[in-house]
């Protein structure tokens, strides 16, 4: 089932916002299949909360050995009007495929991938795009298949399906395919298994955050509803509450010695449309018998334009210390994109004791330099736009108008003016319908910035 969104125009300040609008569309490859005969199919999952529209999309394909090494060779568009409903799949199978895919299937193509043609899904045109997600790579021929979690030649006579844990497309495939079961992102069934198709499992939120937010885990909550906890080896995690803010604290139940366990936390996505420079900061703890340097939250993945960065958080600014046996110590590290849609993972792992533990909070996301609804009045601001002409009209009551640009929700610039004037009229006509973020900035560098949907 397909659903169709529509957006009404709207003009608040981004400070008075409310709305679910996502600003990364969460789209990745949820399921793969190379079996028997032509039984080939690749299935598409929409992870975020509206419907999202696929023609933006494109398969990038190698066939066997590129020619030329990490190139690629066949470019598929999607349909027009091709859209994916929020938590819905789309299917692209090969014509020769079994009815039982067909009648599921939603678009047919005939070079799907037979175990070694390198798959990407991209945004862009086949000269300029962005990686979305990828199965194989474009290094050259694997020989029957590429291996997956362990699993040799796991492309050929197998079905992958994507773990619900994985929130977002994977730009890499190594790290995607993982060296084995615990580590890839895909679990491997037989060939011609098929009961996964048309559905997918998600433990991901499709909600956002509107940025600059603050979580303080606090008891009794929903706070869960948008953040996904998991763990891995052996330990427990439970919930403390420590002076000065809540936690999420994993406990130690290994016995002495035992290979260490840890906690994942998967955030929602963080709308940052508002931030000039977001940064992460969180507060880290840990109560045990050792040396606290032995704990800390080790990683953070950053969700930028569909890639995936793991940083090691060592060498964050740390802005206080503790001391063992018990303590905290809060970090903070500068996101280093453009990009306004931010979604990370941490991953907490902590000593071999019993009875230790280590956890994090509070977590959020703030700005170096934050803009407020204090920096211009919004009495002194108007902004009005034209839906037959396509214009924005700007007009400034008291400072002068010194710069007006327009963003779309990747972070990207589409429309830069210096002026210096009180009004301004700035056409639109080669924008297409979507959300775009107004900034407006004075002669005197104070700074508003405002929501434009255009329909």
């Amino acid at each position: 089932m397909k659903k169709i969104y529509s957006l009404l125009f709207f003009f608040v300040s981004m400070f008075v916002f409310s709305g679910q609008d996502t600003s990364i569309p969460l789209v990745y490859i949820s399921e793969y299949s190379e079996g028997s005969g032509n039984n080939r199919y690749l299935e598409i999952y929409n992870g975020q909360a509206d419907s999202f529209d696929l023609s933006t999309l494109a398969l990038a394909i190698t066939v066997d050995s590129p020619e030329q090494i990490g190139n690629h060779e066949l470019w598929v568009n999607f349909p027009s009007g091709s859209q994916i409903a929020s938590g819905d799949v789309y299917i692209i199978s090969h014509s020769g495929a079994s009815s039982e895919i067909l009648n599921k299937s939603d678009f047919t193509y005939d070079n799907l991938s037979d175990g070694n043609d390198g798959i990407k899904l991209v945004k862009g045109s086949e000269s300029d795009y962005q990686v979305v997600d990828v199965l194989g790579d474009w290094q050259g021929d694997p020989g029957e298949g590429w291996n997956v979690g362990g699993v040799e030649n796991g492309t050929k006579n197998h079905t992958l399906v994507r773990k619900p844990r994985h929130c977002f497309g994977e730009d890499d495939w190594t790290t995607s395919a993982g060296t084995n079961s615990e580590n890839s992102e895909w679990f491997v069934y037989e060939t011609d298994n098929w009961s996964n198709l048309g559905f997918h499992t998600s433990n991901c939120s499709t909600s956002d955050k509107l940025a600059p937010w603050k979580e303080d885990f606090p008891r009794n909550s929903d706070w869960q509803n948008d953040w996904l906890l998991y763990s891995t080896g052996q330990g427990s995690s439970g919930f403390l509450s420590p002076t000065g803010g809540g936690a999420v604290i994993f406990l130690s139940t290994t016995s002495n010695g035992a290979p260490n366990a840890s906690l994942n936390m998967i955030s929602p996505v963080s709308n940052c449309t508002g931030l000039d420079k977001p940064i992460l900061k969180y507060r880290e703890y840990y109560s045990g018998t050792v040396a606290w340097e032995g704990i800390s939250v080790h990683s953070v993945y950053i969700s930028n334009n569909y890639n995936v960065t793991n940083y090691n958080t060592a060498n964050w600014e740390l802005l206080t210390s503790g001391s063992a046996p018990t303590g905290s110590r809060e970090r903070q590290f500068s996101i280093p994109y453009t990009t306004k849609a931010v979604k990370f993972e941490m991953k907490i792992n902590g000593p071999n004791v019993r009875g230790d533990g280590w956890g994090v909070g509070p977590v959020e996301i703030t700005s170096e330099e934050l803009l407020s609804i204090d920096d211009i009045d919004f009495r002194d601001i108007e902004a009005l736009y034209n839906s037959e002409k396509k214009t924005l009209a700007v007009n400034s009551f008291d400072k002068a108008l010194k710069d007006v640009e327009i963003y779309n929700l990747l972070g990207q610039i589409i429309i830069s003016k210096k002026l210096n004037t009180n009004s301004a009229k700035i056409d639109l006509n080669n924008l297409n319908k979507s959300i775009y973020i107004i900034k407006v900035v004075t002669d005197d560098n104070k700074t508003k910035t405002i929501k434009l949907s255009i329909n």
